[in-house]
């Protein structure tokens, strides 16, 4: 069996790299992304069988085909995969793993080369976080361009500040400020596509700091602070929540986003409305004029309450308007203020109030203040948009 053309020139390719005129980086990086490509091509095999040379596809199924993907463990049967990223012993199916490989780092458009290998050879739970901590060890090894391509491939919703996880900025076609800190949900509806058992909220969440980071770089955890997200309510990993999503769509819908961002031709500063009104509430005087807008209760209604439990939760509702934030992160001055027990018992009727407000269905009291204190927020909007006092609506 003579080796093709394809094969030799790949063979001086790799001689090439190993004399001392390729820097120590360059070599590192060269055979990294070859051993991650062979992953993909061993993981997703059969179906990567037509990328490998027909001369030689027996010889690359022998290996694979031999090779013990899963392995039980324990009483309760847990499950763990096994990469297959060594090249096998036999020289020619070696060689054509290494030549499809070489192919594939050739491609146009790598990300969309590799994203059907690593979707069906990583499809399940173990085999996404096999392919994960694969990357997680050898990513320093390779070049800023491969990494790039690959990250949306690769399930790296992690909070963490450390090396492995801060990303350089990927884009400059928009702005941070642009971005709140709970994706609009039109954007959400349009885009991102509604999957089972998987959280909106996370997923909106994870979004907007996803974005935020394609244009300031860094770590997620950094870009979740930009947006006001406290990193004890800050979510975004690789468990259940996320176990459904595919990365690779995520990141399609995210850039589609993207698009209408730049597209946009009136942007809202948010990061601006989050300045404005952090530790921000309702005053007195602001609150009362609200009440006054609101129409009479019937005589024969129990009177609602316009305590300050009541102007905490319209507080709550205005932030959420004018900084398209979530209510769960929003300032709690006036809560704040009040004594432990007095605090705790707000705490446990939070959600309650809060779902009293915002529903669609809302009672008469609720539909009502919820419309005042919408007219309240635009308003407010346009005067933080506009530069001026907040005291004055």
């Amino acid at each position: 069996m003579e080796p093709t053309d394809s094969l030799i020139a790949l063979q001086r390719e790799i001689i090439e790299t190993l004399t001392l005129t390729t820097s120590h980086d360059d070599a590192a990086s060269f055979f990294t992304h070859l051993r991650l490509v062979v992953a993909a091509l061993s993981a997703s095999w059969p179906g990567s069988s037509a990328l490998i040379d027909p001369e030689y596809r027996d010889r690359v199924d022998l290996y694979v085909s031999g090779q013990t993907d899963y392995r039980r463990t324990g009483g309760g049967g847990t499950r763990r995969y096994q990469v297959i990223d060594a090249l096998p012993r036999d020289a020619a199916a070696s060689a054509a793993l290494l030549s499809a490989a070489r192919s594939l780092l050739d491609a146009e458009d790598l990300r969309e080369a590799l994203a059907p290998l690593i979707r069906e050879g990583f499809k399940d739970k173990a085999g996404r976080a096999s392919w994960n901590g694969l990357v997680s060890r050898h990513e320093e090894a390779c070049s800023r361009g491969f990494r790039t391509a690959i990250e949306p491939l690769t399930r790296s919703f992690r909070m963490t500040r450390g090396t492995a996880n801060v990303r350089s900025a990927t884009r400059n076609d928009y702005r941070p400020e642009q971005i709140p800190a709970f994706l609009e949900k039109d954007w959400f509806t349009r885009h991102l596509p509604h999957v089972p058992e998987t959280s909106p909220k996370l997923l909106r969440r994870t979004a907007a700091v996803r974005l935020v980071q394609w244009v300031l770089g860094g770590s997620m955890g950094d870009s979740a602070a930009y947006l006001g997200i406290p990193s004890r309510g800050a979510k975004f990993h690789t468990g259940v929540a996320f176990s459904r999503v595919d990365p690779f769509e995520f990141h399609k819908a995210l850039e589609g986003i993207a698009g209408e961002i730049c597209a946009t031709s009136s942007p809202v500063d948010y990061h601006r409305r989050r300045e404005a009104l952090q530790g921000w509430a309702l005053d007195q005087v602001a609150w009362e004029d609200i009440i006054k807008q609101l129409a009479p209760t019937p005589a024969s209604w129990h009177p609602p309450a316009f305590d300050d439990r009541k102007r905490q939760l319209a507080s709550v509702f205005v932030w959420v308007q004018v900084t398209q934030g979530e209510h769960v992160f929003a300032p709690r001055p006036i809560e704040a203020a009040q004594t432990p027990d007095v605090q705790r018992k707000w705490g446990r009727t939070r959600n309650t109030t809060w779902c009293h407000l915002t529903r669609p269905d809302a009672a008469p009291h609720y539909a009502d203040l919820r419309k005042v204190l919408t007219e309240y927020a635009c308003r407010l909007a346009r005067r933080i948009d506009d530069g001026g006092s907040l005291t004055q609506q």
